[in-house]
């Protein structure tokens, strides 16, 4: 009877000390572990990934440039890296001046996909920006470019200024005295006599006035137009990346639009050519993950092979028949074999169709 006694009351006690302790020290959530980023006008909340320990490598580098536009923004661009393990870039930036590293000094944005290469601060501060970016690759390792100063200054004019440039109303305006009736007539004619001599420079001088208007509006539009499809391009990558078919679809829709706009006039070749390449850098990374979706278990010279026909922009059908030959070689079975042919089919059609938008045709 004891026994059993024994044993109805030990998980009681053990149930009962539970409580107890978590009583006494509740638990707590440590703020640094949350952090909230504003993304379309609306929060998120995200993990902040835990503490590890990168090993730094210098072989892993890319060269840092940067500088401050004339609307006050800093525009950052860096070299692609190109070595194996890629993860992330990550994006640092502080006003103190030291040597800016990760995780230490945190991050104010990243990317996941090595052919992202440029990035815009749209609100620096006064005074010095500092600014780094940091390589992580999938083993731990990591590697930072270097580190760049932009200094973003403004003119305050001061209250002493604006006063001496005000005129003074008490003061007594030195105006000449004239004969206002003769000297009338006499500017009038002045002013004909000099149109009527120089009409031919006159009306070249409007023509340029209007040229360069123009030309500074046409300008000034396209480099929105430019900066609204970059958007929209980033924006739809990281909306759908998770959704690779959605996101490939999306892609495309943009692709077309972009297109249209060349057509249009309203993108010159070099925007147009700008824009595509975003696309089809995430175009990439979205087909590559579509084959580990379909294709988890795909031998990796298969894999390889397929990814560097990738990266090349479009698949040759010289590089279309050579990966035919490695399938048909693999211990792939013919079901494997014939949806997979199918699927780089696909992505060869598709690229034959981007070489031919916007007048591309042989």
């Amino acid at each position: 009877m004891q026994l059993n006694k024994f044993i109805v009351l030990t998980p009681v006690i053990s149930l009962l000390l539970s409580a107890s302790v978590f009583a006494l020290e509740p638990i707590q959530i440590n703020p640094d572990l949350i952090k909230i980023n504003t993304i379309d006008r609306q929060l998120l909340i995200e993990p902040i990934e835990t503490e590890v320990v990168y090993t730094d490598d210098p072989d892993i580098f890319t060269k840092l440039r940067g500088g401050l536009n004339d609307d006050g923004t800093v525009s950052l661009k860096w070299d692609k890296f190109i070595g194996p393990n890629f993860l992330w870039y990550k994006i640092i930036k502080s006003t103190e001046k030291k040597e800016l590293i990760y995780p230490r000094d945190g991050y104010i944005d990243f990317y996941d996909t090595p052919n992202a290469t440029a990035w815009d601060d749209d609100d620096p501060a006064l005074g010095s920006n500092y600014y780094r970016i940091c390589i992580i690759t999938t083993d731990n390792k990591r590697g930072c470019s270097n580190q760049i100063e932009v200094v973003k200054e403004k003119q305050v004019q001061t209250d002493a200024q604006i006063g001496t440039n005000q005129p003074d109303k008490d003061a007594e305006p030195n105006i000449p005295k004239v004969d206002s009736q003769n000297n009338k007539g006499t500017l009038v004619q002045s002013i004909l006599r000099f149109l009527s001599g120089n009409i031919e420079i006159i009306i070249a001088l409007i023509a340029l006035i209007l040229g360069i208007t123009g030309y500074s509006f046409a300008t000034r539009k396209k480099q929105r137009s430019i900066s609204k499809y970059m958007n929209q391009i980033d924006n739809t990558y990281s909306e759908f990346k998770m959704k690779s078919k959605r996101c490939e679809a999306e892609l495309y829709r943009l692709r077309d639009i972009v297109d249209e706009e060349l057509k249009s006039g309203k993108l010159d070749e070099g925007a147009y050519q700008l824009l595509m390449n975003r696309i089809e850098g995430y175009m990439v990374d979205v087909q590559k993950q579509i084959v580990n979706e379909k294709f988890g278990g795909l031998p990796e010279n298969l894999k390889s092979e397929l990814f560097n026909m990738m990266e090349s922009g479009d698949i040759s059908e010289k590089e279309f028949e050579k990966f035919q030959t490695l399938i048909n070689k693999s211990e792939l079975t013919g079901n494997e074999q014939s949806t997979l042919l199918k699927t780089v089919k696909d992505f060869q059609s598709q690229g034959e169709k981007l070489k031919r938008k916007g007048g591309k045709e042989d």
